[in-house]
C-alpha cells in the first residue's frame, strides 16, 4: 500500500515539474517571438533615412506585429514619451532605465500611466536623426498569465513569474498575499520542487527558469488534490490491484489533458471596445479617412481607399485594436454597412461640389459572405445616393476566397451582376492565386506590401505577378509604395496604380477633398 501511496505522489511531483517546465518553455518562446518582432522593427527604422515620427508609427500599425502588443512608444532622452494612440508620458524619472543598454530590454509588470492596468514594456534604442530614442512595444500582462495552465488540478494550481531575487514579476493569484507568497519563493529560491505551508494547507512548490531576465516560472498546486487521488487509489485497491494501475494512469492522462486547455478570456480592453461599440456607432465615432491611389505614369489621382478609424474623446483609435474584435464578434457586419453608406455619401456631394466620379474601395469582410444575399444592401445603399456601382471596387482578401464555409465564386458572379468592380487584396500571399484568377471574374490585383518591401531584393515576384495580371487583362495596384525608387520600378515594370506614403498618407475628408483638387 505504502508503494501505491509513494507512486502516486511521485508521478504527481513529476506532472508538476512537467508542467511548469512546459509553461516556462512556452513563456521563453512567446518572449523571444516578441523580442525578434521590436527587432525587425528597430532594423526598419534604423534603414530609413528619411524616419520621422509618423512613419514610424504607420509601420508599426500596418504590420502584423500589432496583435501582440497593445501600443507603441517613442521615448526620447528626457523621458518624454508619445505613442501611436495619441497618449503623451512621462518617464524622466526612470529613463536611464530604457537608455542605458543598447540590447533589447524587457521590463517587470508595472502598472500602465495611461489607463492603470498591468503591463510589461520591450524596449530597443536607435538612433534618428542623430538624437537616441526608444521604441517602445507594451504588452499587457494578463497576456503572460494567459501561459500559466492555472486550471490543472480542479482549478486549485496557480502560478507566478518572479526574477533572480525570487520577487514577484507577474502576479498569477491574487488569493494569497503577495508579501507572504514571496517571502515563501525566497525561502526556496534553489528548491526545484518542495512542499510548503500557505494558511495551514498544504503545497506542491515546483520551479523552472524561463531562461530570459533571469526570470522563473513557480507553480504552487494544492496537495489535498493529490492526497484526494490517493484515497481514491486506496479505495479501489481494496476491490482490485489492477484498478489502482489504471488510477495512476488516468492521474497522469487528466493532468495531461487539463494542462492542454486554454482559457478563453476577453482582456479588459477588448471588454471595454465591445461594451462602447454599439454607442459609439450611433453617436457616429467611426470616421472614414481616404487613402489615396494614383496612376503610376502621370501621377494623376485614380481613386481612394476607403479606411476607417475610431475617434473617441478626441483619440484616434487604429483599426487593428478593434477590427479583430469586431471580425469576432459579427459587429463587422454593422460596421461595414456604415462606412460604406459614409463613402456613399461623400461620392455624391464630391460628384455635386467638384463634378468629380471617382472609384472609392471598400473593404468587405469575409462575413458578410456567410449571409444569403448580402449584396442587396450595398446596392440598396448605392442606389439611395445615386452611385455608380462601377466607381464602387469592392475589396476582398485573398485568404477569403479559399474559405471552405463559402462559395466565393457563387458570390462574385452575384457582385459583378449588379456592376461592382472587384479587387483582390493582399495578392500572392494565399495559396490559390491562379485559380482566382483562372475561375473568378475579379477586375483589379493589389500587389501586397511585403513585395513591394523586397524590391531590389527579389524583384522577379513582382515581375511575375505584373506578367499573370497582363495575361488575364487585369488591372494591378502596388500598396505600401513608399519611396521613388519603388515608383520607378513599379512603374518600369508596368503596374498601373500605387497607393502608399509615397502617394499620401490617409487622409481626413478635409484634407482629402484638397488633395483631388490639387490632383485635377
Amino acid at each position: 500500500m505504502t508503494y501505491m501511496i509513494n507512486k502516486i505522489e511521485a508521478n504527481a511531483s513529476k506532472s508538476i515539474q512537467t508542467i511548469t517546465k512546459t509553461d516556462a518553455n512556452n513563456l521563453n518562446t512567446k518572449i523571444t517571438k516578441q523580442k525578434e518582432m521590436l527587432k525587425s522593427i528597430a532594423n526598419q527604422i534604423t534603414k530609413d533615412n528619411d524616419i520621422n515620427e509618423e512613419k514610424i508609427f504607420d509601420l508599426y500599425e500596418r504590420s502584423d506585429i500589432t496583435s501582440n502588443f497593445i501600443r507603441m512608444g517613442i521615448m526620447y532622452e528626457n523621458g518624454y514619451t508619445i505613442t501611436n494612440d495619441g497618449y503623451e508620458v512621462d518617464y524622466s524619472e526612470e529613463k536611464d532605465n530604457f537608455f542605458s543598454s543598447s540590447r533589447i530590454g524587457l521590463s517587470e509588470n508595472r502598472e500602465s500611466k495611461i489607463n492603470g492596468e498591468e503591463i510589461n514594456i520591450y524596449s530597443k534604442v536607435v538612433e534618428i536623426n542623430k538624437e537616441k530614442v526608444a521604441i517602445l512595444l507594451i504588452v499587457d500582462t494578463d497576456s503572460y498569465k494567459d501561459i500559466f495552465s492555472n486550471q490543472i488540478f480542479e482549478g486549485e494550481g496557480f502560478s507566478y513569474i518572479v526574477n533572480k531575487d525570487g520577487n514577484i514579476v507577474v502576479n498569477g493569484n491574487e488569493k494569497f498575499d503577495t508579501k507572504k507568497i514571496m517571502d515563501i519563493i525566497q525561502s526556496n529560491i534553489g528548491q526545484k520542487i518542495k512542499i510548503v505551508d500557505i494558511d495551514g494547507s498544504k503545497y506542491y512548490i515546483a520551479r523552472e527558469d524561463i531562461g530570459i531576465n533571469n526570470w522563473s516560472i513557480v507553480s504552487f498546486i494544492q496537495s489535498k488534490i493529490i492526497a484526494g487521488e490517493i484515497n481514491k487509489a486506496l479505495l479501489i485497491t481494496f476491490i482490485l490491484v489492477i484498478a489502482v494501475i489504471l488510477v495512476i494512469l488516468s492521474i497522469s492522462g487528466y493532468i495531461l489533458v487539463i494542462n492542454m486547455k486554454k482559457r478563453k478570456n476577453y482582456s479588459s480592453a477588448e471588454k471595454e471596445i465591445e461594451k462602447n461599440m454599439k454607442k459609439a456607432l450611433k453617436n457616429n465615432e467611426f470616421v472614414v479617412y481616404y487613402q489615396p491611389k494614383i496612376y503610376a505614369k502621370t501621377e494623376k489621382i485614380y481613386g481612394s481607399e476607403a479606411l476607417v478609424r475610431w475617434k473617441k474623446d478626441n483619440k484616434i483609435i487604429m483599426p487593428n485594436i478593434f477590427i479583430p474584435i469586431f471580425e469576432k464578434n459579427k459587429f463587422i457586419l454593422k460596421l461595414d454597412l456604415y462606412i460604406f453608406e459614409k463613402v456613399c455619401m461623400d461620392m455624391k456631394e464630391w460628384k455635386e461640389k467638384y463634378g468629380i466620379d471617382i472609384i472609392i474601395s471598400v473593404n468587405v469582410s469575409r462575413e458578410h459572405f456567410t449571409e444569403k444575399n448580402f449584396i442587396n444592401k450595398y446596392v440598396q445603399i448605392a442606389s439611395n445616393y445615386g452611385i455608380d456601382t462601377n466607381k464602387i471596387d469592392l475589396e476582398i482578401t485573398e485568404s477569403a476566397t479559399i474559405d471552405s464555409r463559402i462559395n466565393i465564386a457563387k458570390i462574385m458572379e452575384e457582385i459583378k451582376k449588379y456592376g461592382f468592380l472587384i479587387s483582390i487584396d493582399d495578392f500572392g500571399t494565399g495559396y490559390s492565386s491562379l485559380s482566382i484568377l483562372h475561375d473568378m471574374p475579379i477586375d483589379i490585383l493589389k500587389i501586397d506590401k511585403s513585395f513591394v518591401d523586397q524590391i531590389g531584393k527579389k524583384d522577379n515576384i513582382i515581375e511575375n505577378i505584373l506578367s499573370i495580371a497582363k495575361k488575364f487583362k487585369l488591372k494591378t495596384i502596388a500598396e505600401g509604395v513608399e519611396t521613388k525608387n519603388q515608383k520607378d520600378y513599379l512603374t518600369k515594370e508596368g503596374c498601373d496604380i500605387l497607393q502608399g506614403y509615397y502617394c499620401s498618407k490617409p487622409l481626413s475628408k478635409a484634407e482629402f477633398e484638397k488633395f483631388i483638387n490639387e490632383k485635377n
